[in-house]
């Protein structure tokens, strides 16, 4: 009996809740227990865990989650608002024939145009902007956010942030082109993007990130 006690006073409280988010979004949280359990880790005090339950939410690919989601857009730490930009393009994974879909998309759009405006960190707005492009659910959606990425692209000089523009760029040309084609401006930032880098003295030089960026807009280019 003592060392059953000892053994479960031992047992770090974050670990467990880590295991049991995963655990329900590998069973794709079927029950409102499930749910219940992620949407709890979202809220805990271990980096990690909240981490994880914010990406869990998005891979459950439910439009229905996304109110849960858009709270940690303004999360303390840059690494869970990078998360859930991404989990917000995750939950919309299943609305693209559904009715509801454009509606939500442009809460989303309309949530991560806001956090653009504030956010600090070149991670985060990358995850914004790679999120942007592949959210656009109608042809005006796709012109509201090439607009924000030809404006990025000639403000953007972090190579996070770039790289989070180019991304942008080649899932919104490869997605909506057909609805959508690309105009003068997007086709220009593209272009500076694949042959111009950011100025050396406002980023630290990443050389891999650079071909990154430069490649995506190429691609984003050849899409077009």
């Amino acid at each position: 009996m003592l060392l059953a006690v000892h053994s479960t006073a031992q047992t770090p409280r974050p670990a467990v809740t880590r295991l049991a988010v995963l655990q329900a979004e590998n069973r794709r949280a079927p029950a409102a227990r499930d749910l219940a359990v992620i949407r709890a880790a979202t809220h805990s005090d271990d980096p990690q865990t909240a981490r994880i339950a914010v990406r869990a939410l998005g891979r459950l690919e439910r439009p229905s989650l996304v109110a849960d989601i858009l709270p940690s857009l303004k999360h303390p730490l840059p690494e869970i608002r990078a998360e859930a930009a991404n989990a917000l393009g995750q939950s919309l994974e299943d609305t693209k024939s559904g009715a509801a879909g454009p509606t939500i998309a442009n809460t989303v759009i309309d949530a991560l145009i806001t956090r653009l405006s504030v956010e600090a960190e070149a991670s985060v707005r990358g995850a914004i902007f790679e999120t942007l492009g592949r959210t656009a659910a109608t042809a005006v959606h796709a012109e509201r956010v090439e607009a924000v990425l030809v404006d990025a692209a000639a403000r953007e000089a972090t190579n996070d942030g770039r790289l989070g523009i180019a991304s942008g760029f080649e899932a919104l040309v490869r997605l909506r082109r057909r609805e959508h084609a690309p105009q003068a401006a997007a086709i220009t930032a593209m272009r500076s993007m694949v042959s111009v880098s950011p100025p050396v003295a406002r980023r630290p030089f990443d050389p891999s990130r650079d071909v990154r960026v430069r490649r995506l807009a190429l691609e984003a280019l050849v899409t077009a």
